[in-house]
């Protein structure tokens, strides 16, 4: 089994606590993968994937940008999420 940690740092703090719940779940007998969605670049294969640990901080509502492109599976998916985040931030 792998377990993915997805995350997005400004000050590295997000990094650091992927690093430690990367290390528990090695102790575990997972296989582990970190992605820092600011340095990511096109899309990755998430076959092998049965966990995923998600770390972001939340400013004015909003994660950082890296971190949402993160989850946008296409136009239409991507789309419906622009719609979501409007109608969060309107107020």
């Amino acid at each position: 089994m792998t377990a993915l940690t997805a995350f997005a740092t400004v000050e590295g703090q997000r990094a650091k606590i992927a690093r430690f719940v990367g290390n528990i779940a090695k102790e575990a007998g997972c296989n582990t993968r970190m992605i820092n969605t600011d340095e990511m670049h096109g899309q990755m294969l998430l076959d092998d994937v049965a966990e995923v640990i998600l770390l972001a901080f939340v400013g004015e509502r909003r994660h950082r940008e890296s971190f949402e492109a993160f989850f946008a599976l296409g136009p239409e998916e991507a789309h419906d999420y622009l719609n979501k985040m409007l109608v969060r931030t309107v107020f």
